[in-house]
């Protein structure tokens, strides 16, 4: 490892490690434990880490601490930044190793690495490495590693780290790669769920030590770490209940239906603009003046001649449950703002709907204005077999059609062989 990589302040990746992977028998949530059947396998309160996250963050702690690189002439790789948004160092040993990065790279760039690497556009850097030689790379730093067509083979050895001052850009690349990478397996959601309490742990840390809070920047760059790992942590905790257990336990699922349930972008309708305004902003006062309407959300889209059939007692226990009064209110808003760690998870379940070849009945009232006809039509570009039912009706398509909506459920069961 190069001298300049061995202060103290690039120790927060090794301590998070240390806090993660120094823990006895005890602390292990064992596939026995009964809490887990109410967590749906995960790790209970109780415990720290299941058997499977202890071992799949112990493999990643072998491979960040370092690996040799070993390349023969013309080898190249596509534009990326390093897994896990960790920052890495490379030192060149034989040969000569090309490196192109992307300088000051915008927050649509790296999404482009991450979705279309091979169509990153932006100021390309370059440097050749010689044996002797040595580089860092801050966490999320757009990169290519190149060899000469007619060069020699090239060794390497490369590691990662985080420093302190990067606490806050560890925290939002791994928020990035859960919302806007690719596929992803059960091992990432592991580690992921894995780094988030090592990273709870050290902020808490920080706040019980006196005087440790200017390693990381000072207390308001610590109240930023604390904001960033809030956010993080819901996209490892929350999904939409049925299709997070359909991820869970893939073998064990039969067949989905799903009245007006969304997986899809484009089965958004234009009532989520304000919402989706609500996203882009950290939860602010300014852009929470949404007041949410639950009479709407009822009957709009509903014929004319079917508002008969909706009991209004329907809605208005609704509202003066859920809707009236201030704190009910900005749970609402909260809750629209944590939408947005669910369409994190749509490439998770467009992913497995494929993979897994699942039985899909889309049943969807076609008048909803907030989940529109596309999305239910979206199911079939990744499960070619899917059932796609319209009714008129609108987002609670039983309300109105409850008949209509329990024969296609009854023609539809029939299909799957439980």
């Amino acid at each position: 490892m190069p001298h300049f990589v061995q202060t103290p302040s690039c120790n927060l990746l090794r301590d998070v490690m240390r806090y993660l992977l120094d823990v006895g028998p005890n602390s292990i949530c064992q596939d026995s434990c009964k809490g887990r059947k109410a967590t749906n396998g995960k790790c209970c309160k109780k415990h720290f880490l299941t058997p499977k996250e202890f071992g799949e963050l112990q493999l990643g702690w072998r491979h960040w601490a370092g690996t040799v690189m070993l390349a023969e002439a013309g080898a190249l790789t596509l534009p990326h930044f390093d897994k896990w948004g960790l920052g890495t160092h490379i030192s060149c040993l034989e040969g000569e190793i090309g490196f192109a990065w992307l300088s000051q790279p915008t927050d649509e760039q790296l999404v482009s690495v991450l979705q279309k690497p091979d169509e990153v556009e932006g100021r390309w850097l370059f440097k050749v490495l010689r044996p002797g030689d040595a580089l860092y790379m801050s966490p999320g730093t757009p990169h290519l590693v190149f060899r000469l067509p007619h060069g020699k083979q090239t060794l390497g050895l490369a590691g990662h780290v985080v420093r302190r001052c990067d606490f806050e850009r560890w925290v939002q690349l791994l928020t990035l790669e859960a919302e806007k990478g690719e596929e992803h397996d059960e091992t990432f959601a592991d580690v992921m769920r894995g780094l988030a309490t090592g990273m709870e742990h050290m902020v808490s840390k920080v706040a019980g030590e006196q005087g440790t809070t200017e390693q990381y920047g000072g207390k308001k760059q610590v109240t930023k770490i604390k904001k960033a790992l809030e956010n993080f942590k819901k996209l490892t905790t929350e999904q939409p209940v049925g299709l997070r257990l359909a991820l869970s336990c893939p073998g064990q699922v039969k067949a989905i239906i799903t009245q007006n349930g969304n997986a899809y972008v484009e089965g958004l309708g234009e009532v989520w603009a304000p919402i989706r305004d609500l996203w882009q902003s950290e939860n602010g006062t300014s852009e929470r003046e949404i007041k949410p309407r639950t009479k709407f959300q009822y009957t709009a889209g509903v014929p004319e001649e079917d508002l008969k059939l909706i009991d209004p007692m329907a809605y208005h226990l609704d509202y003066l449950t859920n809707i009236q009064g201030p704190a009910n209110e900005e749970r609402q808003l909260d809750l629209f703002h944590d939408y947005r760690t669910n369409l994190a998870l749509y490439a998770k379940f467009q992913a497995y709907f494929r993979s897994s070849k699942v039985l899909i009945l889309a049943i969807w009232g076609r008048g909803d204005p907030f989940f529109i006809p596309a999305g239910a039509e979206a199911y079939k570009k990744h499960s070619p077999d899917a059932v796609v039912k319209l009714l008129d009706a609108g987002h609670f398509a039983r309300e109105t059609k409850r008949w209509e909506v329990a024969s296609e459920v009854k023609e539809f069961l029939g299909t799957v062989r439980l």
